[in-house]
């Protein structure tokens, strides 16, 4: 023990404890006693009068019972039993091996700090990054949703601009078919005034030949010729497959120079009229007469005996057999590739005493089937069945017998 004074008012007590031999060190066979702290320097400031700042110095080696009471037999001597600390294990030894150990773990618990901290860094940069490429993500996502609603709205805009231009081309193509249906109008309009005008000329003229007591026996050629020299009526072109202009169903002539100038019929004798098509003959219209074996008692269908087969005047005997030739030919013709023809009936006047024959244009009709048969005469004919076009106006033939010229 060692006491030092540092002056009057403190004093300052040194205690050193001795160690067996290898107690203590690391490589002593002690040291599975290695965590018991061990009692190594001991240093105490003692307040002025006490201690060793007394008169009585205090010995540290006293009796144990003197050091359990504290004081010795002798009253006059002063004595203080101090109890060891336990302390923190020394800085280093002997050996040095324990200041070394103690500086690997701090080295390694100050890597551990640098290895969390960069966990932490490394982490923290992961999330931005995920941060980062969810921002991305939702930025390319939201810019492929205005792309695709660009699209559509482009596509939605160009088909309403396909609405707009077919209403406009519709109503341009309308416009345009009301303008092709006036002009057709208007054609027909005009075809039918120069018609009306012709066969009422030509009628006008007929009536002033026959008034004029020139003996002229076929007065309807004669006026014909004459208004043609005149320039005031022209032949209509009969090729026409179907409907002529300027002519309507119902319409009445008077003869058959009529049906010729309107360009119904241009024969004023054979009852099977024709045009050449495709290398051959088609039909264009026929006259059905009830003065012949035609049967005209159905109002929407006909009975049509074919050309030729008649005995010519000053002739008797047998008629000859009808061929598929001609007229016939060309009506087989519109039967194979289902053409209409233009039929205009021939009916025997009720009022009439010198028996006038009436021609009535009765549209278009269908020639649906063809029979070679003997005939009442004893000849072969051929026997066309007809049948009248759908759409067409009715043709009131009770009031047509009853017409007068």
């Amino acid at each position: 023990m060692e006491v030092e004074n540092h002056g009057s008012n403190c004093s300052r007590v040194i205690f050193s404890r001795d160690f067996p031999p290898e107690f203590g060190i690391p490589c002593s066979p002690f040291k599975g006693f290695s965590a018991v702290k061990r009692i190594h320097h001991y240093t105490r400031d003692f307040p002025p009068g006490c201690g060793p700042n007394s008169q009585i110095t205090t010995n540290i080696y006293a009796e144990k019972s003197d050091r359990k009471s504290g004081f010795s037999s002798d009253s006059s001597t002063w004595r203080r039993s101090v109890t060891a600390v336990r302390s923190k294990p020394p800085l280093g030894d002997v050996t040095g091996k324990t200041m070394v150990f103690n500086a690997s773990s701090e080295r390694s618990s100050g890597e551990r700090e640098k290895v969390v901290e960069m966990e932490k860094l490394q982490k923290i940069s992961r999330e931005r990054e995920k941060v980062v490429e969810m921002e991305k993500f939702q930025k390319i996502s939201r810019e492929r949703e205005k792309a695709v609603e660009m699209e559509k709205s482009q596509k939605i805009f160009r088909e309403k601009e396909k609405m707009v231009e077919l209403k406009n081309s519709r109503k341009i193509s309308g416009e345009r078919e009301k303008v092709v249906e006036m002009e057709k109008s208007q054609k027909n309009s005009r075809e039918r005034e120069k018609v009306l005008e012709m066969v009422k000329l030509f009628r006008k003229r007929c009536v002033e030949i026959s008034l004029s007591g020139r003996g002229i026996r076929r007065i309807d050629t004669a006026a014909c010729a004459e208004l043609r020299k005149e320039g005031k009526i022209s032949n209509q072109s009969t090729l026409i497959i179907g409907a002529v202009p300027g002519v309507e169903v119902g319409d009445k002539f008077h003869y058959r120079v009529e049906l010729a100038f309107v360009g119904l019929h241009k024969h004023y004798e054979r009852g099977i009229d024709s045009m050449e098509w495709r290398g051959g003959r088609l039909a264009t219209c026929i006259v059905a007469s009830e003065r012949h074996l035609d049967k005209m008692n159905d109002p929407n269908s006909l009975t049509y005996i074919g050309e030729g087969g008649v005995v010519r005047r000053n002739q008797v005997g047998k008629p000859p057999d009808q061929e598929l030739k001609s007229g016939n030919l060309a009506l087989w013709t519109n039967m194979n590739e289902q053409r209409p023809v233009r039929v205009v009936r021939g009916l025997n006047l009720e009022r009439s005493y010198n028996r006038k024959i009436l021609y009535v244009y009765d549209g278009l009709y269908e020639v649906k089937a063809c029979e070679k048969k003997k005939g009442p005469n004893g000849n072969m004919i051929f026997e066309f069945q007809l049948t009248r076009c759908t759409g067409q106006p009715a043709v009131p033939w009770q009031a047509c017998r009853r017409y007068q010229f």
